[in-house]
């Protein structure tokens, strides 16, 4: 509205909405009681905050209006920046706090209490030695520095808290000045993020990369492409090309070209995830050929993805060469020991025919000639008879010695309970000179050869029996216990007993403890025992105590269950 359109009017006519309201009443206390007044009102006429100034004069009031509509809108602005900060102080999810000169708190946010365990109420007034007095001996110069300077100051520290005592912990701080009209800072506000298990993943990894740096065997990655991103001493030294010769080149620099499929294969593996680790060559950078095991793994990034391939490479090429040779002997050995076998079978077969001949021809001479002949020369003749006997009897065992490789894998389930009953039959005549008690248990069924299992039984029997204490009767127990993975099979007599010191020298062969007029035989029963045990995957061994009987045990590896449908048998006397 224009001036001419005012002058000459009153207030109340223009405004006729104003009788009555705060602004009449403001209006008439000026001039009744003539005094200024001031106030703030929305005008709605105009759509505006106004600021009013009502001064009284002698015959009327000056009325003085402001704008305030812009500066309520900044207000307004302010108050809701205000609550933003304020929201965000609250609700960060990292430590914020301010302190005045004296290092005393003056805020602090929820944050910031979690990580130090203590209650903004414990905090609030008290300086920071108060209540971090292991921290405040890092952080109090910093406040002072920028209290000083007035310049921010980022630092990592680390130290503890009353959350965990004597752990120590590490954080990313900032320390910033706060001014208002002054040109030194009125506060400092300080930011804290947690960073204790980044620290310690770092550590872990410095850790790790030491350990691989100087690892014996060769350690370096790979990315998507094959091409070398680390390399350690341990594949400088396999290799022979140092890091700076290598990374950012591609692996098949040291793979042999008629090779080349397999890494494209150990490519595609890598590319799906696979974890390998095979033996193979690989070439050195002199160009020498070289046997190595090696470990492949795929290598992820923080959201999964593959992005390339860790190996582990060993030199096996001293274990190569030594398998070839230990190859080259284990042949050499095996021709050896058939010829051997060979030599024994026919040496023991080729004496048969002379020993008989020997035996018959001094039977002979001795019935002819017995009555035209001393005493004395009966007597060499029955020595000549008895040494031929030992040497036939001698002949027999290297000859089933020699045979028993034979049929070393000719192997098939067998039950040990007839095994036992067969033996026990072979030697029918000596359990029943001797009176023998032979109390046989349950048996299992086992995987071997028939034959050797039967000789086997009937030796440690036939020894049992034989060296049985005079004027005792001997009294014999075959008995099988289930091991984890064996049958351990035992037989236990009440003869004269062994001394600890021949446990192992009575399984030699031709080793006997006792003179052939105490205990006749060649000597080498036992070894052939052992030899049969050995040949079926098993052990054989003695415990036992002069006077107080032995117990021979021997294991079979299991393959079937035990025999459940016979009970204990005793054989022999009753």
């Amino acid at each position: 509205m224009k001036a001419e359109q005012l002058i000459g009017q009153t207030y109340w006519e223009i405004a006729p909405q104003m009788p009555g309201s705060r602004i009449e009443n403001a209006y008439r206390s000026a001039m009744e009681e003539n005094r200024s007044v001031h106030f703030e009102e929305y005008y709605q006429c105009y759509g505006k905050l106004l600021d009013v100034y009502v001064h009284p004069y002698v015959d009327g009031i000056a009325v003085f209006f402001h704008d305030m509509s812009d500066r309520e809108r900044a207000a307004e602005a302010l108050r809701s920046r205000t609550a933003e900060l304020e929201s965000l102080l609250r609700h960060a999810p990292i430590g914020f706090a301010f302190f005045d000169n004296q290092h005393r708190y003056l805020r602090v946010n929820k944050a910031l209490c979690q990580i130090n365990g203590i209650s903004e109420e414990q905090i609030l007034g008290k300086t920071i030695g108060e209540v971090l007095p292991v921290n405040a001996r890092i952080v109090d110069p910093i406040l002072d520095q920028v209290f000083d300077s007035g310049e921010a100051v980022e630092t990592e520290i680390s130290g503890e808290t009353p959350k965990e005592p004597g752990i120590i912990r590490h954080w990313l701080t900032g320390f910033y000045p706060v001014f208002a009209s002054t040109e030194k800072p009125v506060a400092v506000g300080t930011y804290v993020v947690e960073i204790t298990e980044r620290k310690r993943a770092e550590e872990a990894m410095a850790r790790l990369a030491a350990i691989v740096q100087g690892a014996e065997d060769a350690v370096f990655s790979e990315d998507l492409n094959g091409i070398v991103q680390t390399w350690n001493q341990g594949a400088e030294k396999l290799y022979g090309y140092s890091s700076d010769e290598i990374i950012g080149k591609h692996i098949s620099l040291v793979v042999p070209p008629e090779l080349a499929g397999e890494l494209e294969e150990m490519t595609r593996k890598m590319k799906q995830g696979i974890q390998d680790h095979f033996e193979t060559m690989r070439l050195t950078k002199q160009g020498k050929r070289i046997f190595v095991f090696l470990s492949m793994s795929p290598i992820r990034n923080a959201v999964g993805r593959i992005v390339g391939v860790s190996k582990i490479v060993r030199d096996i090429s001293e274990r190569k060469r030594a398998e070839e040779d230990l190859k080259e002997t284990v042949k050499t050995l095996e021709l050896t020991n058939r010829e051997l076998q060979q030599f024994a079978y026919v040496a023991s077969h080729d004496l048969q025919e002379p020993l008989r001949n020997v035996t018959r021809y001094m039977d002979l001479f001795s019935r002819k000639y017995k009555d035209h002949i001393d005493e004395r020369a009966n007597t060499y003749i029955q020595f000549a008879m008895e040494g031929a006997n030992r040497i036939h009897a001698l002949v027999n065992d290297l000859l089933a010695y020699s045979e028993l490789g034979v049929a070393a894998r000719e192997f098939k389930p067998v039950s040990m309970l007839a095994i036992a009953e067969e033996a026990m039959d072979n030697l029918r005549q000596l359990i029943e000179e001797t009176h023998a008690v032979i109390v046989l248990d349950a048996m299992p069924e086992v995987h071997g050869n028939k034959g050797q299992l039967v000789q086997l039984l009937q030796n440690l029997l036939c020894n049992a029996v034989k060296f049985g204490k005079s004027d005792v009767v001997p009294q014999i127990r075959i008995f099988a216990e289930r091991l984890a993975d064996a049958w351990c099979f035992s037989v236990s007599d009440n003869g004269v007993g062994i001394e600890p010191l021949y446990f192992d020298k009575i399984f030699v062969i031709f080793q006997r403890l006792h003179a052939r007029s105490e205990h006749p035989g060649t000597g080498i029963g036992l070894a052939i025992c052992r030899k049969i045990v050995e040949l079926h995957g098993g052990r054989i061994w003695v415990e036992s105590r002069l006077d107080e009987g032995s117990t021979f045990y021997f294991t079979i590896p299991a393959r079937g269950g035990p025999d459940e449908d016979r009970g204990n048998i005793a054989c022999g006397r009753q």
